[in-house]
């Protein structure tokens, strides 16, 4: 399913939350940390763009620092660590599908792993990791573009 607008600049809101995407410590550095944070109005590492891709899957890219989200390692397991990483050309660890909820509702699958992005541990805490893990269908693998 596609995505809610492609190369539009969204901010992205956790279902169980309420709390942003957020590059850890507004980063410029590969292999930062993605995590969830209270909404700061105006900060550039809770803004992200999405860029389609021939193969419908799409690039979300930090508008801070244009570096896109990633999973690290390449891994394929649960718990794995959400990161921001330099655009490698369409690696399908940087890509990611989108799958309609309803209600301005989705599930952000990332083509690799096929796991869904996810707050570690269904924290609703400032600076907890956003992680890879199977759908379990709950709100914690929700997301809304605002």
């Amino acid at each position: 399913m596609a995505a809610p607008y492609n190369r539009a600049v969204f901010r992205i809101k956790s279902v169980l939350s309420g709390k942003l995407m957020n590059v850890n410590g507004d980063s410029q550095e590969n292999s930062a940390k993605i995590i969830q944070y209270t909404d700061t109005p105006g900060a550039p590492n809770e803004l992200w763009w999405l860029d389609q891709q021939p193969n419908n899957s799409y690039k979300i890219r930090s508008v801070s620092s244009g570096k896109l989200l990633n999973v690290s390692g390449q891994s394929q397991a649960d718990g794995a660590q959400i990161i921001q990483y330099q655009d490698s050309g369409g690696q399908p660890n940087e890509l990611w599908t989108f799958e309609d909820q309803g209600g301005d509702r989705y599930m952000i699958r990332s083509v690799l792993s096929k796991k869904l992005l996810n707050v570690a541990g269904a924290s609703t805490a400032d600076g907890a990791s956003i992680i890879q893990y199977h759908d379990t269908n709950d709100d914690n693998s929700k997301w809304q573009f605002v």
